[in-house]
């Protein structure tokens, strides 16, 4: 799923690939190619274990952590794209991570995550209008 969209006359393709998590990098390289974006200005959201609930992280390159959809993307386009890091924390006892990732939020959670999405927005406007480093210092 995708559209094109312009803020302050740069051109912006917003995409959700439909992908599983574990084959991101083939719609995101897909895309990359089309559109001619480096991996430096694609900003890729994604969900965090190991970062507390609801909290958010920018930033440009790194590693995978074990996250399947990021070594996907990694292995497709490199690793200097953005990272907007949503964090969802550890799964509670000895709950798979699979399992905790996939289930649903609870009233209190999904409302609290509503508010962080709306922040991630703002910190990826942020990368694209003023820079990665502004919105680390805004955002992190």
């Amino acid at each position: 799923m995708m559209a094109e969209a312009h803020l302050d006359q740069v051109p912006i393709v917003l995409a959700k690939p439909q992908t599983f998590v574990n084959d991101s990098g083939t719609a995101i390289a897909a895309l990359s190619a089309y559109f001619r974006v480096p991996a430096e200005r694609t900003i890729v959201v994604y969900d965090e274990l190991e970062l507390e609930f609801a909290k958010l992280r920018v930033r440009q390159g790194g590693g995978t952590a074990g996250h399947n959809g990021l070594k996907s993307i990694v292995a497709a386009i490199g690793a200097e794209f953005v990272r907007i890091r949503i964090g969802i924390g550890r799964p509670p006892g000895r709950m798979e991570p699979a399992d905790y990732v996939l289930s649903a939020f609870s009233k209190r959670e999904a409302d609290e995550i509503a508010i962080t999405l709306h922040t991630a927005v703002e910190a990826a406007l942020t990368v694209i209008r003023d820079g990665v480093e502004t919105a680390q210092n805004l955002f992190n």
